[in-house]
């Protein structure tokens, strides 16, 4: 979000700035399709950012843009918030590409036209930006216990009526998972009973596969021990429908578990 904040000004900058009708071909095609496309007048945007003339290319390019960025950042803040959103991912950017492109159209447009003066100035910068920082400005890694996720699938394995995985050796831990790793059927549903931490545990996984993959760096798992354990959050990360599943990182903490750490992740 912090991203979203310092972005969505600096489009509204550019806004004032890219004001010439002059364009190319492929931006003009672009600028045409979002000009026919249904759209409300946003009610967050000052009065003189309502409407945008439609004469003005650039200006109906970056307005959407800003549109996108600003159901992006309101997005995120709801599933922060509550886990959930009423703003379809559709009118958001699911990753930086999504907000690159457009950009780019604008600068090999504005270069075309024998503008590479302003090309070069407000607009490359903020390319440069974009391209360094992305949508979050910094990756976010998720950190959690490992017996955290041995909770969630316990209750998982008694609800499927097939044993307590608590009390399963690890040889059998690792067996069960790595045969729903190669299968594909759900584990569970809405149905699951659920403790107040093994909800907290996969509302964070939830949230994970709503944002853009672009906010998260790494999973860390807090004293990790064995195999099962990074075997464990794969699982859960597609249970829980997370469409770029984040790096799984075990944090062996005990002189014990460190030693034995090659072994365990060999």
């Amino acid at each position: 979000m912090m991203a979203a904040n310092l972005y969505f000004s600096q489009i509204e900058d550019l806004m004032f700035e890219l004001s010439m009708w002059r364009c190319n071909d492929e931006l003009r095609l672009r600028a045409d399709v979002l000009l026919r496309s249904s759209r409300k007048d946003a009610k967050h945007y000052i009065e003189f950012w309502k409407r945008i003339p439609p004469n003005e290319p650039y200006r109906v390019i970056l307005g959407d843009l800003r549109d996108k960025l600003y159901n992006t950042r309101e997005r995120a803040r709801n599933l922060l918030a509550n886990g959930i959103s009423d703003i379809p991912e559709e009118v958001t950017f699911t990753n930086v590409e999504q907000f690159l492109v457009p950009l780019e159209l604008c600068y090999r447009s504005l270069c075309a036209c024998g503008d590479r003066s302003i090309a070069d100035g407000s607009l490359l910068d903020f390319l440069r930006q974009v391209s360094t920082f992305g949508l979050s400005l910094v990756r976010l890694d998720i950190r959690q216990e490992s017996d955290r996720h041995t909770d969630v699938l316990d209750a998982i394995t008694k609800h499927l009526d097939i044993g307590s995985y608590r009390e399963w050796p690890e040889e059998r831990r690792q067996e069960w998972l790595l045969s729903e790793l190669r299968g594909k059927r759900p584990l569970f549903g809405p149905d699951l009973p659920k403790t107040e931490e093994v909800a907290d545990v996969l509302n964070t996984f939830h949230v994970i596969s709503e944002l853009p993959p672009d906010n998260f760096g790494a999973y860390i798992i807090s004293m990790a021990t064995t195999p099962s354990d990074v075997l464990a959050v794969e699982l859960l990360q597609r249970e829980c429908h997370v469409k770029q599943p984040l790096r799984v990182v075990p944090l062996f903490e005990k002189l014990a578990d460190l030693e034995a750490a090659p072994a365990a992740v060999a």
